[in-house]
């Protein structure tokens, strides 16, 4: 199989097999960056495992003082929480003394000394930067098939190609 990836990637945005992400620099509440987000035709970012994390920490590094909105949430009070994407949270990399109990808590990622921890805010009144993530269409196209030749009526095989006497057929 052959992997044919996408190499057109839009201004601004980072790729990162199999998507492309963008860092929204604007200070928007968690619904508002969710929305700048899908303006985009795109979400806001989903990290399910270290390598997800790794790229994203390199996103912000270098900045302090700023967070970056994530997509997980708490989706009540009972302390669960969901990416909005569906995914499973099976991967978390929370900040010390988090995740803390706010009902209807988002996720953001710090920055500084503590870049790419996970913590929890407010979702309607705190604002935060955000990173916003788009699948592309990596699709994957199988190699084309290698023509199995037929032994000749004569029993010989085509040039460049051998049998053995225990065989009924050629190869390569």
């Amino acid at each position: 199989m052959s992997v044919v990836l996408y190499d057109k990637v839009k201004a601004g945005w980072k790729w990162h097999s199999p998507a492309c992400y963008w860092v929204g620099e604007d200070l928007f509440t968690f619904d508002e960056a969710k929305k700048a987000c899908e303006d985009q035709s795109a979400a806001l970012v989903t990290i399910t495992n270290r390598f997800e994390q790794a790229f994203a920490n390199s996103l912000v590094f270098g900045r302090s003082g700023d967070s970056f909105w994530i997509g997980l949430r708490n989706q009540g009070s009972g302390g669960s929480f969901h990416w909005l994407s569906g995914d499973e949270v099976s991967y978390t990399n929370w900040n010390r003394d988090q995740p803390v109990s706010i009902g209807g808590g988002c996720v953001s990622m710090a920055t500084g000394f503590a870049t790419g921890l996970w913590e929890v805010r407010e979702c309607a009144s705190s604002k935060a930067k955000f990173i916003c993530r788009q699948n592309q269409d990596t699709s994957l196209s199988p190699e084309p098939p290698v023509p199995q030749p037929t032994p000749s009526l004569s029993g010989s095989c085509p040039n460049g190609w051998k049998s053995n006497t225990n065989l009924r057929y050629c190869y390569k």
